[in-house]
């Protein structure tokens, strides 16, 4: 199991690794409110399920995946 999967917020770089996207591409789209973000401090942070759910809906985009194993 991966410990960013578990993590509420992302910072840019994990973010950028989960979408597979440069960090001024997410910058921007951030900045223009296409990707949903929030300022904490002076930093840019991502909520990870609203990330995901973002990604979902993209056109073309598969179903997600549950990566929890089942006991």
């Amino acid at each position: 199991m991966n410990i960013t999967e578990d993590k509420l917020l992302w910072n840019l770089k994990e973010t950028c690794v989960q979408l597979g996207l440069s960090r001024s591409t997410v910058l921007t789209m951030a900045y223009r409110g296409d990707l949903p973000s929030v300022t904490i401090g002076r930093r840019r942070m991502f909520p990870s399920g609203k990330v995901r759910d973002w990604a979902a809906s993209l056109p073309g985009s598969a179903p997600p995946v549950d990566t929890k194993e089942e006991v």
